[in-house]
């Protein structure tokens, strides 16, 4: 057992895991459907990293809410700002060699989501990591 970790923290961990793993084979699920039937709607890389941020968001929200994230060590602004340097660093990435004059047919490529949009995406789901972290820090000053 990991000692730097409470029995309560373990707990969660292990409930927000198992929750976040089904929303991921919902997620799968629906995602299959949509291609059998309507065809794919993103290129496979950005597809996979929004399938994986659905679940990931989950768990890393409902741990940081529910104080299991953390082990006694770890401080919640160092986490928010490392993921908000992380994210902004590879969301802004894309925007350096798009050509805006013609954006709307690099974003979109035959009516998918184009693997221009990889970095933006992940760097979103840092952004949207560090926002969960600076909201946890706010709440917990007025508690």
């Amino acid at each position: 057992m990991n000692k730097q970790y409470d029995e309560r923290q373990i707990w969660l961990n292990s409930k927000y895991s198992r929750e976040a793993l089904f929303i991921l084979m919902g997620a799968l699920f629906l995602n299959a459907i949509v291609n059998s039937f309507y065809g794919p709607w993103a290129e496979p890389m950005v597809e996979m990293i929004i399938l994986v941020a659905l679940p990931t968001l989950y768990f890393l929200t409902q741990s940081v809410f529910n104080d299991s994230y953390l082990s006694k060590k770890e401080s919640l602004k160092k986490n928010a700002i490392y993921f908000g340097l992380l994210g902004l660093l590879m969301a802004g990435m894309p925007f350096v060699y798009i050509d805006f004059s013609d954006f709307q047919n690099q974003v979109i490529v035959n009516g998918q989501l184009s693997d221009r949009l990889t970095l933006f995406v992940g760097g979103t789901l840092f952004l949207v990591a560090s926002l969960v972290h600076f909201i946890k820090i706010t709440s917990s000053k007025y508690e």
